[in-house]
């Protein structure tokens, strides 16, 4: 097999010279698995674990059990993700693996390279990139509930030394939850994405890249199914009330040049998303259970975010002995929630019958640096440190509606927070043999305070006080191996995690308030991945993960029945997957693939 390069430590190095674990799932798995969104890719992935309500803004991931017991609002993420080099949040699940070359999976605390809010780990999307010659493709699918896909590219050169790539992909069906009141289907998603990018290499030495993509989601609703879901799950809601709709631009422009001691990289991107979500406050089939009727309600949430982040690097030549990345980061980000059109017949002076406005504001300043030495032929250590200041201002608007009886009809809340921090790793590798490599890793993680996106004692004129930052200390002992000249890969590592004040927000069902609060989490598990080339084009793979998550800290007067030693929510024990892949030439150079995969989770 080709030795497999990534950008794990934001420079390219091979993945055996990684010191921590790292999947990489490559663009042409990704076509064979029929996934479209990073979310339904990373889902059969034992170790990652994601709760979802359907919808295209609310994921929520854990990577070996660490991260928010449940997400508290738009800043509050575990799992940085990287979409080109541009950093996002868990909202950004919904990204499109549209063309994509590779996804770089980085299991535990990456606060080193990849900055805030990666206290479990670091999701690093690379999109292929323009090539030389002109080739495209053009691919579509059909499928039952009315599911179509049509996607394509075109990639080659342009003028002189400037070569471009466009690729575009269109995909709607049939929502899988039907309406219990006409049958139909509850929504009918759709969804489109485009990409553009072009490359300028003006000599050998340096290369301008320019990426800008635009995806547009519709009718991607939460759910709220009462259980059991029977053959065909349903939802109780007047026809047409649920709105689900979101647009994200990106835009981004990097310039390598090799120096005659290192590579520099200067990086700069913008992002902007917009999401708008509506409907009823009360679902039928839940309600009629709970309380015999179905109230009236609805609302509208918008919520946007604009992010800038700028990024200067060196890094080590590819060829030197001595890894080596250092650099600096600025980063801003503008969130922005809005609560209208409310209205609740049953529980009126619920606190989110109002026009609520909330604005978070985040400016960071970073400097990093991270160094690999061998110390003899077979050893090599690594050591790692960032610094990180950070400066959040929060500012929130509460007026009752005209239904709301509250004696409050306005309130304020506005605060401001500053935190500075340092996160890093110490790690080392060691070549057992040249087809066997072991390593260990201590890394500490962090991911900031904040405030939620549903604080609820705004509408009594009171603060919602802001929840604490998350710091988590993570261990690691690992291998790395391939056998039979790369026919068989078997990675496999050991894992202990624990976290103080993670997050979870907790909700009143009766009085619909809402409260963040801080616990204390450990995780511990073994996880094992392996390949086999079996001849006359077959592939056996498969992976196995355990994780043994539970709370162990839970503060005083919680307002919870939380204890120490229940298991941490959505994590499952075991998941493994298996899969058998045959591949065989054809003229015209057309290739079959007949993938078959199994997943399972417990």
């Amino acid at each position: 097999m080709d030795t497999l390069r990534v950008t794990a430590r934001r420079a390219e190095e091979s993945v055996k010279d990684v010191p921590f674990t790292v999947t990489v799932i490559g663009g042409d798995t990704v076509e064979e698995r029929g996934t479209t969104s990073l979310e339904s890719t990373l889902m059969g992935t034992p170790g990652i674990n994601i709760g979802s309500y359907g919808d295209a803004n609310n994921a929520n991931m854990k990577i070996r059990g660490v991260g928010s017991l449940n997400r508290i609002g738009g800043d509050d993420s575990s799992v940085v993700l990287y979409v080109d080099g541009m950093p996002d949040n868990v909202s950004g699940l919904s990204a499109q693996t549209l063309d994509v070359e590779r996804l770089e999976i980085l299991k535990g605390p990456q606060g080193t390279l990849f900055g805030r809010n990666s206290e479990a780990g670091a999701i690093n999307l690379v999109s292929r990139k323009p090539t030389d010659v002109l080739e495209g493709y053009v691919r579509g699918e059909l499928g039952t509930g009315m599911y179509r896909l049509t996607e394509g590219a075109i990639s080659g050169p342009i003028v002189g030394t400037l070569k471009g790539r466009f690729a575009f992909r269109y995909n709607g069906e049939d929502l899988w939850v039907d309406n219990a009141r006409d049958g139909e289907p509850l929504t009918k998603p759709e969804d489109l994405t485009a990409r553009g990018t072009l490359q300028w290499d003006p000599t050998d030495l340096t290369s301008l890249t320019v990426v800008a993509s635009r995806e547009v989601l519709t009718d991607h609703p939460g759910f709220m199914v009462l259980r059991p879901y029977g053959e065909s799950p349903v939802m109780d809601v007047p026809p047409g009330s649920i709105v689900d709709e979101k647009w994200s631009s990106r835009i981004s422009a990097e310039v390598t040049h090799t120096l005659p001691f290192a590579v520099a990289t200067v990086f700069s991107g913008y992002t902007r998303m917009d999401w708008k979500t509506g409907g009823p406050f009360y679902e039928g089939r839940l309600y009629d259970t709970l309380i015999g009727m179905t109230p009236d309600s609805t609302r509208t949430v918008m919520i946007g975010r604009n992010v800038f982040n700028q990024e200067l690097r060196l890094s080590s030549r590819p060829e030197e002995k001595v890894f080596w990345v250092a650099g600096a980061n600025y980063y801003r980000s503008d969130w922005r929630s809005s609560n209208r059109d409310s209205f609740d017949a049953f529980y009126p002076t619920n606190p989110f019958n109002a026009d609520i406005d909330r604005d978070y504001e985040t400016e960071s300043y970073a400097l990093f640096g991270e160094v690999t030495v061998p110390v003899t032929e077979s050893l090599k250590v690594t050591a790692g440190v960032r610094q990180t200041w950070e400066h959040k201002t929060y500012d929130a608007v509460w007026r009752a509606t005209a239904s709301n009886p509250s004696t409050l009809r306005v309130s304020r809340d506005k605060q401001e927070l500053d935190d500075d921090y340092i996160t890093g790793r110490l790690a080392f590798g060691y070549d057992v043999t040249p087809d066997l490599t072991v390593h260990g890793v201590y890394a500490r993680g962090y991911k900031s305070g904040g405030w939620g996106d549903h604080g609820s004692n705004i509408s009594m004129g009171l603060s919602d006080a802001p929840y604490d930052a998350a710091i988590v200390d993570s261990y690691e002992l690992g291998m790395k191996s391939d056998f039979l000249d790369g026919d068989l890969t078997v990675n496999g590592a050991l894992f202990w995690n624990t976290t103080r004040n993670d997050h979870l927000m907790l909700f009143d069902t009766t009085t619909f308030t809402t409260q963040a609060r801080n616990f204390d989490t450990e995780s511990k598990g073994i996880e094992l991945e392996a390949a086999w080339r079996l001849g006359h084009g077959f592939t056996l793979g498969g992976s196995l993960a355990y994780t043994d998550a539970s709370i162990t800290g839970v503060p005083a007067n919680s307002g919870t029945d939380v204890q120490v030693g229940n298991k941490v929510p959505h994590v499952p024990e075991w998941g493994w997957t298996l899969s058998l892949t045959h591949m065989m030439d054809l003229p015209e150079r057309l290739i079959p693939l007949l993938p078959v995969r199994s997943t399972y989770r417990r």
